[in-house]
């Protein structure tokens, strides 16, 4: 396990990137939650 606190150069980027995902995919859950047609073009 990796620990980079909030000393380290890195954690802010880190942070905003977690944050990013955290959004990316609440806004996913939400959007088929609603009953929306699946939007994936890399599904065959």
């Amino acid at each position: 396990m990796l620990w980079v606190g909030p000393d380290h150069p890195s954690y802010r980027l880190l942070a905003e990137l977690t944050h990013a995902v955290r959004d990316a995919w609440q806004e996913g859950f939400e959007h088929a939650r609603h009953g929306a047609a699946e939007d994936n073009p890399y599904r065959y």
